[in-house]
């Protein structure tokens, strides 16, 4: 498989596969070269890409992925037009400034135009001059609770801007090739990431996503859930609040190690006869944040009846459950500490026979509601009303819109939602080359079956991979990865 590892230091070593002396992504001592790897598992060498930003979805997400993919592969990139699909001038953002300068740091990355509003990004691993102070910086050692020794990594943004946009940045990068700490090496160490930022962002996945959607998901290549080791909130509606923070706990690949293999079952496992509207739901969960607990009475109301009506007939008849079984669905309350009384949040997981999870959400955007929680006039055209009216309506609204949501996915067919289709990509692109096996949902494609159709983003995630990495995707999003090995 691979030469034996070549411990090396500085910022260029010889590749193995042609001798020909590249950059060093890492700016740690590390077992064998990620260039070496990539050498190995694609017989290329790649060159210098640039890439139009603006193209198909044109959003902050290609810098993201561009960034991260780059970093592991030392692929140097140009970015140009970005965002330049959005109001206002497009350009980088806070939180792109922050996430691609901590993986500058960390590959010894050359960059240029790293500044707000700037449209242009070059980012060249392996070529930068990163300092001795800035490397001390980069990441520290702490004992967890249960006495465990963790790599720590501090972040913060300047604002409340989505911590978990960061996360998405950073975490590919972390999983293959963590830093290490001459404290503890590079063996099975996890990582205390500590965010500061916003956790709960309008058109940004929350913390409550992150945690209840994305992270089970990923277990399906292999990998362990994150865990949530403290949260404050921080928001942009609302009352004005203080930085959240949150803490999570990520478990890197063993070294040497690969992503698994990920498909979808075009023939989940049969569940049993029921009366279900929807035989391959399995459970859902609601999660509820509110103001008040009479804000939080009337979301659990509205949302447990229409979950009775669309998925789970009967589920509020009172009837008892047979001995053993586990609960149809799961609530889950906390205060949104607003004084506004503004931030509604409600999301639903739909899990699945299969054990994928759909995730539906709002955060409301508080329209229809004013200080004291007096409705000035709702999303929909109603009248002023009192307090308790007006609470009831939020909560119908948001419950209408989230419980349709989510079966609208699965009336599609669909084993994870749109949102969480192109935050895979990345880790699809990465996993094993192993050939697809039979039953995923390429074979549904070729005896002519249809698939949901792929979002604007999953096209986009697409794409940037195909381009950085020489990936191909069929109709379904199925790829054989590149199978990226861990240093």
């Amino acid at each position: 498989m691979h030469d034996s590892p070549n411990f090396f230091r500085g910022n260029h070593v010889p590749c193995t596969c042609c001798n020909k002396v590249i950059p060093d992504p890492l700016i740690f001592q590390v077992s064998i070269s990620i260039k070496q790897i990539l050498h190995r598992t694609t017989g290329k060498i790649m060159k210098h890409r640039t890439i139009d930003a603006s193209h198909l979805e044109g959003g902050g997400q290609v810098v993201r992925i561009a960034a991260t993919l780059s970093a592991l592969t030392s692929v140097p990139i140009t970015l140009t037009n970005i965002r330049g699909n959005r109001s206002g001038g497009g350009g980088l953002k806070g939180q792109h400034l922050t996430s691609v300068q901590w993986l500058a740091k960390a590959c010894n990355a050359r960059v240029e135009g790293l500044e707000l509003r700037s449209r242009t990004l070059v980012f060249e691993p392996g070529l930068g001059n990163v300092s001795r102070k800035e490397r001390d910086l980069l990441v520290g050692v702490c004992n967890l609770e249960d006495g465990t020794q963790a790599l720590r990594i501090n972040i913060s943004l300047e604002t409340n801007g989505a911590a978990t946009l960061v996360l998405q940045t950073l975490l590919p990068y972390l999983l293959f090739c963590p830093p290490t700490h001459a404290a503890l090496g590079r063996s099975s160490t996890p990582i205390l990431l500590t965010i500061e930022g916003g956790t709960n962002v309008p058109l940004s996945p929350s913390i409550d996503y992150l945690l209840h959607v994305f992270s089970p998901n990923l277990v399906r290549f292999g990998l362990d859930p994150i865990r949530l080791i403290s949260l404050s909130r921080g928001y942009t509606t609302g009352a004005r609040s203080a930085l959240g923070s949150v803490s999570l706990l990520i478990q890197p690949l063993v070294n040497e190690t690969t992503l698994a293999p990920f498909s979808f079952l075009s023939k989940p496992p049969q569940p049993p006869q029921s009366d279900e509207k929807n035989p391959a739901l399995q459970s859902i969960e609601i999660h509820i944040l509110a103001p008040t607990t009479a804000a939080i009475d009337a979301l659990r109301s509205s949302t447990l009846t229409l979950i009775q009506d669309t998925f789970f007939p009967g589920l509020l008849s009172g009837k008892p459950k047979p001995v053993g079984s586990a609960p149809r669905v799961q609530v889950t309350t906390s205060s949104s500490n607003d004084a506004s009384n503004k931030r509604f949040y409600l999301l639903l997981v739909g899990i699945q026979h299969s054990g994928f999870r759909i995730g539906a959400d709002w955060l409301y955007d508080g329209k229809g509601l004013r200080s004291g929680g007096t409705e000035r006039k709702s999303k929909r055209g109603g009248a002023d009303g009192e307090p308790a009216d007006v609470l009831s309506s939020v909560a119908r609204e948001m419950a209408a819109q989230v419980v349709g949501e989510l079966g609208n996915a699965l009336l599609e067919g669909r084993e994870v939602d749109q949102w969480m289709e192109d935050q895979l990509v990345v880790f699809r692109s990465l996993a094993t080359a192993d050939a697809l096996p039979e039953g995923t949902v390429s074979s549904k494609i070729e005896q002519g079956d249809g698939v949901p159709k792929p979002s604007l983003h999953t096209i986009t995630a697409q794409w940037i991979a195909q381009e950085l990495l020489g990936v191909e995707f069929d109709q379904s999003g199925a790829c054989k990865g590149v199978g990226l090995v861990a240093v």
